[in-house]
């Protein structure tokens, strides 16, 4: 590696070590803010309640409203007939039901009027057949964990709903339990009540839209004698998300609970916490939501209501769930939600209008921007060009296009640098005792021959952002996951699988991955065009360790491009091979010009 190309690896690694050493503080100290906040709300409150009786205070004149902390779901009654007070248990042979949409398969059951399934007919399972449920059925068996489960608090006591019967209205699904709807057909409803012992109910009313991932869930109170006053209640979706991608660590890494409560997002990813742990943050509410690479299971209140959202996870098994905790319900009529569950689509999220797009994970604040505006275009392109592969190469063709003056001016300069190696090295012979004077000596040279010895660095520098923002939108865009480009390369955001042994290598694992070797390649091309990749006098060190790097470079590369997707491998080939013409051109130039004259000064 050149100096011009050292100081460049110097100062990416500068830029992204500073700006995670930022991130990471920035993290810490805006999780212990919020935690601080929390804990004062949930004191004031307790304070407040202590004083009225029991009533929560109303809130001081031009603010929200103060959200209680609900209890923890823990204490909930082990016994069933007093964990489900007036209402009646469904049974071990609970009944299910299926809504079925061209997008979603939607189980419901009668035990809670819970969601048993919800699979994706449009996503597979990585290497599987099967489709991808965002309630796994592991998880969804589990005591104390349901989808779309529903605790009440009425006068101190808790009363876990997860295993109340509750009744689909006659007529609304067939003999076979199913409802079936065709896209463009329009919204459904069905509502699923639980009746109290000495009358009234809760309800439980699904609105299914056969073209959206979103559905609507309201819950409301049908008044009677064997409804008691409700102090609050929860809503859960506590079985975890799924493993749908070819890499388990991956995925377990990417499993996340998340919330945007007031102006903040709280994020909490389930390797962060501690054995079974939770976070709670309270204040307003504008949604919760549990996350894996791809898929986004959220809670949407209809409006930001005051309360708290509970993130549950567990480090060893990378579990993570939620409970939206309603601390003042049915004020005005029934509670209505978005219930989003399906991909996480940077446009449908969007349409939503409550900023759950900001689920998708386009990179550091300061690459946001470009990586929004990458994807839109890429997005573009792929309304008339069918393949993203092709839409990459054109991409990286583009952009490459665009840096050719930048990186034509830092090819020359490079070129000139190697011209005056020879002079370079008869300095350092001169001056080798007096490194004051050789820096002197070495400086007029660049001034006089007008070469900027850092000129190299300046077109990697500006299109670092661009790869690092294509590295974002490669990683999470649901687009380009199994997205084929041609033969063997049938996944642009996974890696390209030539061939898959029975073993794993070191370092590489079991798959046998074409592009990265041919990245490797082509890196050692531009070199060798470059500059000469001969070994150099054996007396000079300095020459002798530059000649190595030159080779380690394209080698290093290699082995950590091999795991990335394939998609950002092709955009780095090339950029490569764009590089390496350029390179060619600027070779004929010189030899046609040949090399201008230099002299040492005195």
């Amino acid at each position: 590696m050149d100096r011009r190309t050292q100081i460049a690896v110097v100062l990416i690694a500068l830029i992204l070590g500073g700006n995670l050493l930022f991130s990471a503080r920035y993290q810490r100290d805006r999780a212990a803010t919020q935690r601080a906040q929390a804990s004062a709300k949930a004191e004031s409150l307790g304070a407040a309640l202590a004083t009225s009786g029991g009533t929560t205070p109303p809130a001081p004149s031009g603010a929200p409203p103060v959200a209680p902390q609900a209890p923890p779901l823990a204490a909930r009654p082990a016994s069933p007939a007093a964990g489900l007070g007036p209402f009646a248990a469904a049974g071990d042979s609970a009944p299910e039901f299926v809504v079925d949409t061209p997008l979603q398969r939607i189980t419901l059951s009668s035990a809670g009027g819970s969601v048993r399934g919800l699979e994706l007919p449009q996503f597979g399972v990585y290497g599987s057949t099967a489709r991808v449920n965002l309630v796994p059925a592991a998880a969804a068996s589990v005591p104390g964990r349901s989808a779309l489960g529903m605790a009440l608090r009425s006068q101190g006591t808790v009363w876990d709903l997860s295993a109340a019967r509750f009744d689909p209205e006659p007529g609304a699904f067939g003999a076979d339990g199913r409802m079936t709807l065709v896209a463009g057909s329009g919204p459904r409803t069905v509502s699923f009540r639980s009746a109290a012992a000495g009358g009234g109910a809760l309800v439980k009313r699904f609105t299914f839209d056969p073209d959206r991932y979103d559905f609507q869930l309201d819950l409301a109170v049908e008044a009677g004698p064997g409804v008691p006053a409700v102090d609050g209640y929860t809503l859960e979706w506590s079985t975890g998300m799924p493993r749908t991608e070819g890499n388990s660590k991956e995925d377990d890494a990417r499993f996340a609970a998340l919330a945007a409560v007031d102006q903040q997002l709280v994020r909490k990813r389930a390797t962060s916490f501690r054995k079974t742990d939770s976070e709670t943050a309270a204040g307003s509410i504008r949604w919760a939501g549990l996350q894996s690479k791809y898929f986004l299971v959220s809670f949407v209140p209809q409006k930001p209501q005051p309360g708290t959202v509970e993130l549950l996870g567990e480090a060893r098994t990378h579990w993570v769930g939620m409970r939206l905790g309603q601390p003042a319900p049915w004020r005005s009529g029934p509670d209505s939600y978005r219930i989003y569950a399906g991909p996480i689509d940077f446009n449908r999220l969007r349409a939503l209008g409550v900023g759950l797009e900001a689920v998708v994970e386009l990179g550091w604040r300061w690459i946001r921007p470009i990586s929004g505006l990458l994807l839109r275009f890429m997005e573009f392109l792929n309304s008339f060009i069918p393949n993203y592969g092709v839409v990459i190469l054109i991409v990286s063709a583009l952009a490459k296009l665009a840096f050719w003056p930048l990186t034509e001016r830092s090819m020359r300069s490079m070129k000139r640098m190697q011209d005056m190696q020879p002079h370079m090295e008869e300095i350092r012979r001169r001056y080798k005792d007096d490194p004051t004077a050789m820096n002197q000596q070495v400086m007029r040279l660049y001034k006089d021959q007008k070469v900027n010895p850092v000129g190299g660095c300046m077109p990697i520098l500006v299109q670092t952002p661009i790869f690092f923002a294509l590295f974002s939108v490669l990683n999470s865009n649901i687009e380009l996951r199994n997205a084929p480009f041609v033969g063997w390369i049938d996944n642009l955001a996974g890696p390209d699988v030539l061939y898959k042994l029975s073993f794993s290598l070191p370092f590489l694992g079991p798959n046998i991955s074409l592009l990265p070797l041919l990245m490797g390649g082509s890196m050692i091309w531009q070199s060798k065009l470059g500059s000469t990749l001969t070994p150099p006098n054996p007396s000079n060190p300095m020459a002798q360790q530059q000649f190595l790097m030159k080779w380690m470079m394209p080698i290093m590369m290699t082995f950590i491009f091999y795991k990335m997707p394939s998609g950002l491998v092709l955009y780095w080939i090339t950029n490569t091979l764009l590089g390496i013409a350029q390179q060619v051109q600027i070779n004929r130039k010189f030899a046609v010009a040949g090399a201008p004259g230099m002299t040492l000064k005195s």
